[in-house]
């Protein structure tokens, strides 16, 4: 049935440290499971705010927390986990429309030990929010920004800061420049696995000379459309040679 503010308490345990409210939470499966594109279940949760709120009051030591599809849930709610439950290190918000980078700079305050960040389909998250998580969560080893509002400035930071980065998608975010790719991907020696989407900036030669260069990177290529604006302008593009 469908998960909301009135039912959560029948669903989640007090003291609870592990919390899964999602069709398809993360785990040790492959890149290409735990990276899947955006895409709405046919369960949508219907937490608010106040739902949130009560979850994080209700689970104070809560370490792990998936939650996807909840089209009700704002930065405010994230505040208000964020205060709550200082202890998560696994964090799974895909596919909620109204969260923006506010949410990710109150996480960088105040649950600098994340681990595990993904936020795929949260389409008004941005670079200053993937920066502040970047500079301040310096644990992170697994960060799932697909399809997020990004651009170049987050993957120098993720490349600077992110030393313990292991597993990125960046698979829908189309103006990500090729360049800033690889200057990730060879600079950043912790990343292991890379999910990405075929764009402009990313054809099969790019590609393939990066698997050439790096044999240890595992490159997960998801399939996206990309946006009419950008079909027939062609964003900065590097290749190997």
């Amino acid at each position: 049935g469908l998960l909301d503010d009135r039912t959560l308490p029948f669903v989640v345990a007090p003291e609870s440290a592990t919390v899964r409210l999602s069709a398809a939470a993360a785990g040790d499966g492959g890149a290409a499971a735990r990276y899947a594109l955006p895409r709405k279940t046919c369960h949508p949760c219907l937490l608010s705010d106040m739902g949130v709120g009560l979850l994080a009051a209700r689970c104070p030591q809560l370490l792990e927390l998936h939650l996807t599809d909840c089209d009700a849930l704002s930065d405010n709610g994230v505040l208000l986990l964020a205060a709550g439950c200082p202890l998560l290190h696994v964090l799974e918000l895909r596919r909620c429309p109204l969260l923006t980078s506010a949410a990710l700079l109150e996480m960088a305050e105040r649950l600098p030990g994340l681990e595990v960040l993904l936020l795929g389909g949260c389409g008004e998250v941005d670079d200053t929010g993937v920066c502040a998580i970047g500079t301040r969560c310096l644990a992170l080893r697994s960060l799932d920004v697909g399809g997020c509002s990004i651009r170049d400035e987050s993957l120098h930071v993720l490349g600077e800061f992110a030393h313990s980065l292991s597993d990125l998608s960046i698979a829908g975010c189309f103006h990500v420049s090729s360049c800033a790719i690889r200057a990730l991907a060879t600079t950043r020696a912790s990343l292991r696995t890379l999910a990405i989407s075929r764009s402009p900036s990313c054809s099969s030669w790019f590609t393939d000379g990066l698997l050439r260069n790096l044999p240890q990177l595992e490159l997960v290529i998801l399939a996206a459309q990309v946006p009419p604006s950008l079909r027939w302008h062609p964003l900065p593009f590097t290749e190997f040679g």
